[in-house]
Parts: structure tokens; C-alpha cells; sequence
């Protein structure tokens, strides 16, 4: 029994209070399940060889991103620049409590920008290097591309523009 109503009940959900008691009890027999110590095992695993490879190429790209040139990333910098970079990601983790507001505008901008305009841009420049030997189709489907480009950065903005409003609303 979960909060006073019989296992099985065919009521609809009608509070938050029976949702998070029905969420816990779903996490209770999860972690009862004889599958429970594969994740247990596999997530401190997970995190340890995927972070350091996501925060390398996070790293390599704050370095682009100034024009940081070739002779200058010596050892020395890397461990002073990786360091700092650390130290700015535990100082936001310690200000931002709600990570929803992050995953939001997150996926609302960088989601839409990854799945609608970068796709385009690719598609457009590859059919501009092909110069003579494109075709009218493709030349056509680059207006179709750029077309969806401008929908996912228009989803992208009113995504955006939700999370804000979200977070300023709290």
C-alpha cells in the first residue's frame, strides 16, 4: 500500500503527494530489483573514464575560443587553465541549486542548434565548396535546410524564453 490506497488501484493519479509516494515506492522495488548492484557498480564507473574526456574537449574548446596559440599550451598552462576551469564549474555548482533551469536553457539552445541550424550550415557550406558541380536540387534543398535552420532557432528562442520565465517565476 502506498498513502492509504491499495496496491493495484485503477484510480487516477490525482495529488502530488500519491505521485511522489508512488515515485518512491517505484525507486524502492528498483532498488530491490536483482539488477540493482549492476548500476550501483556501473555509475561511479561511468563517471570517472567519461568525465575527464568531456572536460578535455571542454578544456580544448575555452582554448579555441580565446585563440590560445600552439606554443603557448604548454603543461604548466593546461594544469593552471584546467585548475581554473574547475574551480569556476565547483563555484556555480555551489550558487545554481535547481539544475533544471540549466538542463532547460540548455536543450532549448544548444539542442535546437545541434539538431536544426548546425546540420544546415554544414549542408550549405558543403554545397557552396561544391561551386559548379552542385545541382539546382541542391541548391534548392540548401533553402529548405536554412528554412528549417530558422524554425530550430525560432524553437530555440521560445524554449529559451520558457526557461527564463521558469526561473524568474520561482
Amino acid at each position: 500500500m502506498c498513502c492509504g490506497l491499495p496496491d493495484h488501484s485503477p484510480l487516477v493519479v490525482p495529488s502530488n503527494r500519491f505521485r511522489e509516494c508512488l515515485y518512491m515506492e517505484i525507486l524502492t522495488l528498483l532498488a530491490l530489483s536483482c539488477y540493482s548492484a549492476v548500476p550501483c557498480i556501473t555509475s561511479p564507473l561511468l563517471l570517472r573514464y567519461s568525465y575527464p574526456l568531456a572536460f578535455t574537449g571542454f578544456r580544448d574548446g575555452v582554448i579555441d575560443l580565446f585563440s590560445i596559440p600552439e606554443e603557448k599550451r604548454t603543461n604548466s598552462f593546461l594544469n593552471k587553465l584546467t585548475v581554473g576551469l574547475l574551480g569556476i564549474i565547483t563555484g556555480a555548482a555551489l550558487v545554481v541549486k535547481d539544475l533544471s533551469f540549466v538542463l532547460s536553457f540548455g536543450g532549448a539552445t544548444l539542442g535546437n542548434a545541434l539538431i536544426y541550424v548546425y546540420p544546415a550550415l554544414m549542408f550549405r557550406s558543403a554545397v557552396k565548396a561544391m561551386g559548379e558541380k552542385a545541382t539546382k536540387g541542391m541548391k534548392r534543398e540548401v533553402k529548405v535546410a536554412m528554412s528549417s535552420a530558422g524554425l530550430g532557432i525560432t524553437m530555440g528562442a521560445i524554449g529559451a524564453r520558457m526557461a527564463l520565465k521558469s526561473l524568474f517565476a520561482s
